[in-house]
């Protein structure tokens, strides 16, 4: 018998459903790009640092991007920085032009363009800064607004004016002489805790307000249509979860991120789920932590857009909220892609390197933060602007993550076109069936295109069980091994080596295999069969699974390869490991098996 990666009696190729591990073909990804060459598979390249705390002191969490005077702006922590020209990968600096304000707040301060200035909500105040061509114009303010209470603000086109929520349910606006905090041109919704306005976004015809239930985790969110002038809303639509985290408009139309990970679409009468992130576990939105005013969730208000080739990205922070900072295998931190044909799939992971380097310390954080000691994604924006051949970047955001197990900072990080670093990426199918009541799996064929570089490689795994995986802290000896005090004694026996993956810290993205464990004094130093690229020494945290190692591609001859297994199980799973420096490309695997007992 024969079974296909991708199955080949689907329309699409490759489909991450992120609710089943059966249907689909994708159960898990990660750096994997499905967009740049429609039916492959290709890494992405890395998101990499453009500045970080360490460049510039002040610089805290990124919440906030906007282009204007031919640079770009950016609220990091409770100051603004700039950079010096249009190009995304020139380095920022704090803004001090004559009245920048100090005391911004990256919960729930925010950025707009609004009649040639750049607006900018403070801690109890609206500020405008006036265009100059050189990023100095002076910071003036335009009025106050209620202390700490400024989620975010939108243009809204149809009546040209400012729109900014206020006090959880309430809208104000500005045409930029007047502020407007009653009347026309606002609104209030009423109930505050359970319509605490969260997400706002706007069409051609009005404003869309998501908000969430903080009253009651068992209550619903809502999504409202408003025109933008009334003192009422025009339309309330209920979501089937507690509230909205994030709205996006694309074609026209809005798409709400509830706190489920579920992505949908207006659809004319109401928000139909379209796809959802794979999140296992309702813990990562179902505390009142998860449900309050700061944007300490999953998502940021504005953490996902739309992309030239119709696509989203999300920008996605994975750690659960409970005591033991867990994460899901399946959801790693970082920006995905949707489209409606391949479901959300992990694209671009946050890594240590900054922009244009060539040097590598790690290949993607998986884990990069816990609720305890407050993790922060940022806001995403598109980086389109003019090319003239020196351009690196497409998208920037931002987040405050760990740069070891223990130690957290902030930075901006831009996607780096310079694809020829070195890069890894991974995916685990969905579980292959036995036809039968079991099968002998007898052999894995992998077709991907010549590598491109010597250096480049393929290693295929499978398991025949899903076992719980062991998390640990570990302290680098060198590039090829490791202390630690956690058990893992299970992960090697007779000679046989289990994967060890680095979720976070130095090393993080690369998926070995452990080659001996060594127990003295309650520490076990553990040898992996590859190199982890920049690591010295430094702590960092893994994960032990028991994936099976059957082969490992190199070389620049064939374009397909085979690994045999010839053992008995009801199903498989297999992982496919990829170090690629450039445009390689995975195609597809063919799984070979027989009876070893029939239905009869």
């Amino acid at each position: 018998m024969k079974s296909f990666f991708p199955p080949q009696n689907q329309s699409f190729r490759f489909l991450q459903t992120n609710r089943s591990d059966v249907l689909g073909s994708l159960w898990s990804s990660f750096n994997i790009d499905l967009q740049s060459n429609l039916g492959v598979l290709r890494v992405a390249p890395r998101l990499k640092i453009n500045t970080q705390t360490s460049d510039q002191a002040n610089l805290g969490s990124p919440a906030a991007f906007k282009f204007f005077d031919n640079r770009y702006f950016a609220i990091c922590g409770a100051r603004i920085f700039k950079n010096s020209g249009y190009k995304p990968s020139l380095g920022f600096s704090e803004d001090t032009s004559t009245g920048v304000q100090t005391n911004y707040l990256p919960e729930n301060s925010d950025l707009e363009v609004y009649l040639d200035k750049l607006w900018a909500t403070g801690n109890g105040a609206l500020y405008y800064k006036d265009r100059n061509s050189s990023g100095t114009g002076a910071w003036t303010s335009h009025s106050t607004v209620p202390d700490a209470s400024v989620n975010l603000m939108v243009f809204g086109r149809k009546f040209n004016r400012l729109y900014l929520t206020t006090n959880s349910s309430q809208v104000d606006s500005t045409d930029g002489t007047t502020y407007a905090s009653t009347g026309d041109y606002t609104i209030n919704l009423g109930v505050s805790d359970e319509n605490n306005i969260t997400a706002i976004c706007e069409t051609s015809e009005g404003i869309w307000l998501g908000t969430t239930n903080i009253s009651n985790e068992n209550g619903r969110g809502s999504v409202y249509f408003w025109d933008g002038k009334s003192s009422v809303a025009t339309k309330r639509y209920h979501l089937n979860a507690p509230g909205a985290y994030a709205l996006v408009t694309y074609n026209d139309i809005p798409y709400v991120m509830d706190t489920f990970g579920i992505f949908s679409k207006f659809n004319g009468t109401n928000f139909q789920e379209i796809g959802r992130l794979p999140f296992s576990d309702l813990l990562l939105a179902d505390s009142s932590t998860g449900f309050s005013t700061f944007n300490d969730r999953f998502i940021h208000p504005k953490g996902i857009i739309p992309t030239r080739n119709g696509t989203f990205l999300a920008l996605i922070f994975n750690n659960y909220d409970n005591t033991d900072n867990t994460i899901s295998e399946n959801c790693p931190s970082g920006i995905y892609e949707f489209s409606e044909e391949t479901g959300f799939v992990h694209k671009h992971a946050l890594t240590y390197n900054t922009v244009g380097s060539l040097s590598v310390t790690d290949f993607g954080q998986n884990r990069i933060g816990t609720k305890s000691v407050d993790p922060f994604v940022g806001a995403l924006v598109q980086a389109w602007t003019p090319d003239d051949g020196s351009r690196n970047g497409m998208i920037m955001c931002g987040a405050t993550f760990f740069t070891n197990a223990t130690a957290q900072t902030s930075a901006i990080f831009i996607d780096d076109s310079l694809n020829t670093t070195a890069k890894r990426g991974y995916f685990v199918t969905t579980w292959f069936n036995s036809e039968g009541i079991k099968d002998n799996w007898v052999s894995v064929w992998s077709q991907y295109r010549r590598l491109l570089d010597s250096s480049d490689s393929i290693v295929v795994k499978y398991r025949f069980f899903d076992e719980p995986a062991v998390s640990a802290d570990i302290t680098w000896v060198n590039t090829t091994s490791f202390t630690t005090t956690t058990d893992i004694s299970a992960y090697w026996t007779s000679g046989t080596g289990f994967e060890v993956e680095i979720i976070q810290g130095t090393g993080s993205g690369l998926c070995a295999h452990i080659t001996n464990i060594v127990l003295a004094g309650g520490t076990y130093t553990v040898t992996i069969d590859e190199t982890a690229t920049g690591v010295t020494t430094g702590t960092a945290r893994a994960r032990f699974q028991k994936w099976i190692k059957l082969d490992a591609i190199s070389g620049q001859v064939e374009e397909h390869s085979r690994g045999s297994i010839t053992l008995p199980s009801s199903r498989i799973q297999v992982k496919v490991a990829m170090a690629f420096t450039g445009d390689d490309e995975f195609h597809k695997l063919s799984i070979l098996s027989t009876d070893n007992i029939k239905i009869i």
